[in-house]
Order: C-alpha cells, then structure tokens, then sequence
C-alpha cells in the first residue's frame, strides 16, 4: 500500500442561502417610501419585453417571497438587469 503527501483542495461552491446577493439584501434594507432602481447583474434575469414573453428574474422571486411575509412592494423593469422597486407600506 503507497501513501503520499497530498495538498488540500476542496471543491470551492457556494451554497444557496448563506450568502444573499448585493441586490437582494438592497430590497430587503428599503424602508417605507423608498424607490430604488437596482441593476442587478449579480442574478439571473431573463425580463424581456412583451413581443418574447419571457419573464423570468431571480430578484422579482424574492419580491413575490417577501409580499407572502407582508410587505408591500411594487416593481418594473427599464431593461433587463434593471428594477425599479417602491416600498408603500
């Protein structure tokens, strides 16, 4: 049986939930009356217009989470990667 020395490299990954993006945690700091445009190209956001019908963004997910816990936000896109976000109540 050979044993060698051997130099230590796990995986690197990154595991989900631990560490909330720079858009998210700016969502999650608004207070009552703020209107913040986030460009948030640190998340997935396929938003296109209406002639593709794609409407799929990582951040308008956590948007429609944190409306189940009470918050009141309203949101659109300029462009893809970029949300305007109003905080009402």
């Amino acid at each position: 049986m050979k044993v060698k020395n051997a130099h230590w490299e796990p995986e690197k990954f990154k595991q989900r939930g631990n560490h909330p993006s720079a858009s998210t945690t700016a969502i999650e700091n608004l207070e009552v009356g703020d209107i913040k445009r986030i460009v948030h190209d640190d998340l997935q956001c396929n938003y296109c217009t209406k002639e593709k019908n794609i409407h799929h963004c990582s951040l308008v997910h956590k948007i429609h989470i944190m409306r189940k816990l009470g918050w009141q936000l309203e949101y659109y896109h300029e462009k893809q990667y970029v949300l305007v976000v109003r905080r009402t109540k």
